[in-house]
């Protein structure tokens, strides 16, 4: 009688043992210490989400530093240490705003790769794809720690040729297409090859060289200029009005210097073949260094304006107007009308709707001195 006692209490005992167990379990999955978090306050809050941040699943630890950070009013020393302790979602988060600079964290590519590095080599899981794609960027990107090789290296970990069209496979086709573009990397020069990658693109850096391509296709006749022209335009005013407003403000510096130069190259040839058609394709900007320090967001109606201050020269796409000529009020151009002074595009809202003085080109070349 006193063995089936003593069993029956060990069996009651194991059952609250277990249920105890079941109840910690689920009190501490990360769902539910996330949710606890969210309707917590003060000190509580703080302590759930400390728990959670020691969940061995970067992207709960990830979110719950990122939390405990914007708690402590811009203190790095949490995620410094969590980096310390090789926490992927801090590394990654670190990495990504020494990458961009931001309001609390300046501007530090150096720094950026030592995080994204160690989140990179942890684990396997979420971070580390994304960790990669930051590193991509930058070694394609960033003239002081350019490494095509390197870049071609993360591509190919998760580009598969005859994968179908998930997120992580489309994202590096877009890059294997600019390494395509650019022939770098051990990939090929090929604007068709590199045409078919780049159609589908999810990046602003990718969608500014599928607009090369389609310039290049205009200026090399195989389809008609006007709509490549057409294309490319679309093809850019996507990729800085959309996409590259969260990517990296250095890869933005890029891509508008390889617009510039773009244009440059385009009209140049232009005037070499001798076509009559010369569309103005990207902007020439009169001052660069004071340029790249504004935001370049467009609007857009069927047409292509920028925000920038007064008195900067930039370029405007127009295809379906004929530009220049016969367009003059009072002295002085229509209002968002183009004019050419040595090469630099002005608008009519320049100046507070003046141009600057100097000699304007009509497309049948005749001059106009203002």
């Amino acid at each position: 009688m006193k063995v089936y006692v003593k069993r029956m209490i060990y069996g009651v005992l194991g059952a609250v043992v277990i249920v105890i167990g079941i109840i910690y379990w689920y009190m501490n999955r990360p769902e539910v210490l996330w949710e606890k978090a969210q309707k917590a306050r003060g000190e509580k809050a703080v302590s759930y989400l400390t728990r959670l941040s020691k969940k061995s699943d970067p992207e709960w630890s990830g979110k719950a530093y990122y939390k405990l950070f914007l708690r402590s009013d811009g203190d790095t020393s949490l995620l410094m240490a969590a980096a310390v302790r090789d926490e992927p979602g801090a590394c990654l988060f670190l990495g990504q705003k020494y990458k961009s600079g931001c309001e609390w964290l300046n501007q530090d590519v150096s720094k950026a790769l030592k995080y994204l590095k160690l989140a990179a080599k942890l684990p396997e899981g979420k971070y580390v794809y994304e960790a990669d794609c930051e590193l991509i960027e930058i070694y394609l990107f960033d003239s002081r720690f350019r490494d095509y090789d390197e870049a071609a290296r993360l591509v190919r970990k998760y580009y598969d040729p005859n994968a179908g069209f998930s997120t992580r496979n489309r994202l590096a086709r877009n890059y294997a297409g600019i390494l395509t573009y650019m022939g770098k990397g051990g990939y090929s020069q090929n604007m068709d090859k590199a045409f078919v990658l780049l159609k589908d693109a999810q990046r602003g850096s990718a969608m500014f060289y599928l607009g090369n391509v389609w310039l290049r296709k205009s200026l090399y006749g195989t389809e008609r200029m006007e709509y490549c022209m057409t294309e490319a335009m679309n093809c850019y005013v996507t990729a800085f009005g959309g996409y590259v407003e969260e990517e990296d403000r250095r890869m933005r510096d890029k891509i508008l210097t390889d617009f510039i130069n773009e244009y440059n190259a385009a009209n140049d040839r232009s005037h070499m073949y001798g076509r009559d058609e010369y569309y103005y394709t990207g902007a020439v900007v009169a001052d660069w260094e004071s340029f790249r320090n504004y935001d370049t967001r467009f609007e857009y109606d069927g047409r292509v304006k920028r925000n920038i201050p007064n008195g900067m020269g930039v370029g405007k796409w127009e295809l379906e107007k004929e530009l220049f000529c016969g367009l003059w009020e009072d002295g002085y151009p229509k209002e968002g009308i183009y004019a050419l002074n040595n090469g630099d595009v002005y608008v009519g809202t320049l100046n507070k709707g003046k141009f600057v003085k100097g000699t304007y080109y009509c497309r049948d070349n005749t001059k106009v001195q203002y």
